[in-house]
């Protein structure tokens, strides 16, 4: 039987449903950050891995895509209207991946006018078929100066899982964990 959407029993109104509301924190305070995560799937009771994203940083209109640019593994994605990164994604590779802003850095692990971090994940999921490929990826990316990181003096936290395992990259412009 439908059971129609309630909170706390009184039903649920258009006002419940704008973006600000949804948002889960008080904007007047200063904005939120990303909540990420991944459970794989030995720890979940149908097996299957679950990865998670919101963007909750800023109230801005989200887009979803597919992109398949030529002699590139294809990828659904999504992210700010107008970014030509993305926050998260689903590749044909059978990987998911997330970008989180990181923590201030010092202004020498930041390197600026370089890929940020939805550049730098569209680019790991165009040209990454495996886990272990991202992680050679961005220290190709580091090595060339080429990562920038989630913001002016910030760096960059990477979620990726796969049918078997999770990955965690935090890095900077000049390194990586």
């Amino acid at each position: 039987d439908y059971i129609a959407p309630s909170i706390d029993g009184a039903p649920l109104r258009s006002d419940f449903l704008n973006a600000a509301e949804a948002q889960g924190h008080e904007h007047l305070l200063g904005s939120g950050e990303c909540t990420a995560f991944f459970i794989l799937g030995q720890s979940t009771l149908s097996g299957d891995v679950l990865f998670h994203k919101n963007r909750e940083e800023r109230d801005e209109t989200q887009v979803a895509f597919t992109k398949k640019c030529p002699g590139k593994f294809r990828f659904v994605g999504g992210a700010d209207v107008g970014n030509l990164g993305t926050a998260h994604c689903l590749t044909e590779n059978e990987w998911a991946g997330a970008n989180n802003t990181g923590s201030a850095i010092i202004s020498t692990e930041y390197t600026d006018c370089a890929l940020s971090d939805a550049h730098a994940l569209r680019y790991f999921a165009e040209n990454c078929k495996t886990l272990d490929d991202i992680v050679l990826a961005c220290e190709n990316l580091i090595a060339n100066n080429w990562l920038g990181g989630g913001g002016f003096d910030k760096g960059s936290i990477f979620m990726f899982a796969d049918k078997e395992r999770g990955l965690v990259i935090e890095s900077t412009s000049k390194h990586m964990a």
